[in-house]
């Protein structure tokens, strides 16, 4: 029933980012975070399941629904947004298609429930390279 209920609000969403307009921009939710060095970093999810490697998709799931500095002054809205936003790219989907707003509000829950660079850097940077190849509006012609 879960996954019926996620499938909805996938192909709602997505219907409402074509009638507003919005660019679709798609990103590998099962991408591997690295290091500087290029090891895949560590990652012990809350759940006390076994450790393994950090994703993009784990991590971003974790900053929107997990409680971070703010959350307490939030109004209900905006968490239930985060839910619905987290159930769009968990579990690690191959292929999330995000809307600019939605990218925005992952970059900033990442930068603010991440106290160092080593998770915030490559989250950050997979974010710029899926925007970066989104495909670009197309000018209309001109008389």
């Amino acid at each position: 029933m879960k996954r019926y209920l996620y499938a909805a609000f996938f192909v709602l969403g997505w219907f409402l980012m074509l009638l507003q307009g919005q660019e679709a921009i798609h990103i590998d939710c099962t991408q591997v975070l690295k290091d500087l060095d290029g090891a895949p970093l560590p990652w012990t999810p809350p759940n006390g399941k076994l450790p393994t490697v950090a994703t993009f998709g784990a991590v971003a799931k974790d900053a929107l629904v997990n409680g971070i500095p703010g959350d307490d002054k939030a109004e209900g809205s905006a968490k239930y947004d985060n839910w619905i936003l987290a159930g769009k790219i968990y579990p690690d989907k191959h292929d999330a298609i995000l809307t600019m707003a939605e990218l925005t509000t992952i970059k900033d829950r990442i930068g603010r429930a991440y106290p160092g660079g080593t998770v915030v850097g490559p989250a950050w940077q997979m974010i710029a390279d899926a925007i970066s190849h989104a495909p670009k509006p197309t000018e209309k012609s001109k008389p």
